[in-house]
């Protein structure tokens, strides 16, 4: 019988910024008594069957895990883990609210701040494509506090119009997403505000492509990954918010280890770095 503690990963993939996520975690563990646990579907991108959610849940419980780090399944589902007693440490935020799940907050916030900025930039008037998120309702997030942060702020601003592109997350189908909206497009594009620093940038690219935006829009967007940071000081990019992958990943370890060996830990943690730009 093995003395270490099981950890459960399900992380879903398709923007750089979680597989920085899963390494900072994988790093963090290195050196404690923890088996990490990959919980592996076979696309984190298309809706699950009756039969598929079922062998999730049946895997889950098979793994006897002593918590599990990041949930990008259905969030419907969660509840039958929590309720299994497999304590849930989430990596964005969540509606889910139970005694054994633990979520961080501040991405509404982040998006508010990068809004307000991208105003100022703008001298408060102007169109504004949005990119990102709200393609799958069932998945926890899924930009939705993102979205909901930027159109608050944006009510500030009376001459600011923004459009929102709904898109995957990861850059095939996110282009596949940008590419089918703007077919139909009837706006000049002033800025480009992704919701992740890679969608910014694709949507700068394909826009440029299609003739909907001079050489120079004004992009922001939100992580603070390679990429960004690069295209900010490159000039491509005027802004980024920088939430930190390793900070993100060690926290979520930490957090499960605190919860696996009995100990005390946070209900919610904030997300964010300062922003650069």
């Amino acid at each position: 019988m093995s003395n270490h503690l099981r950890i459960g990963m399900g992380i879903g993939h398709g923007d750089v910024f979680w597989v920085q996520v899963q390494e900072a975690i994988y790093r963090r563990c290195a050196g404690h008594p923890v088996e990490l646990i990959p919980i592996i579907r076979s696309s984190f991108f298309s809706a699950l069957t009756v039969d598929e959610k079922n062998a999730l849940l049946e895997e889950i419980a098979a793994q006897e895990l002593d918590v599990l780090i990041g949930w990008s399944f259905p969030e419907t589902l969660a509840y039958t883990v929590l309720d299994m007693g497999v304590p849930i440490v989430h990596l964005f935020e969540t509606v889910i609210e139970h005694p054994l799940s633990v979520s961080p907050i501040g991405l509404q916030k982040i998006a508010e701040g990068l809004a307000h900025h991208l105003a100022t930039l703008l001298n408060c008037r102007g169109n504004i494509l949005v990119i990102g998120g709200s393609t799958r309702d069932d998945l926890p997030d899924d930009g939705r506090s993102r979205i909901c942060g930027i159109q608050n702020t944006f009510r500030e601003y009376p001459d600011i119009h923004f459009h929102h592109i709904p898109s995957d997350w990861s850059h095939d189908k996110a282009a596949s997403d940008i590419y089918a909206a703007l077919k139909t497009w009837e706006y000049p594009i002033d800025a480009i505000y992704g919701l992740s620093d890679s969608l910014a940038l694709l949507g700068q690219q394909i826009a440029l492509e299609l003739g909907f935006c001079t050489a120079n829009p004004i992009v922001v967007g939100i992580n603070g990954d390679p990429l960004g940071l690069a295209a900010v000081i490159e000039g491509r990019m005027a802004a980024t918010v920088e939430t930190s992958a390793t900070n993100l990943g060690n926290q979520a370890f930490d957090i499960a280890l605190s919860i696996a060996t009995g100990q005390p830990y946070p209900f919610a943690r904030d997300f964010a770095d300062p922003a650069r730009g």
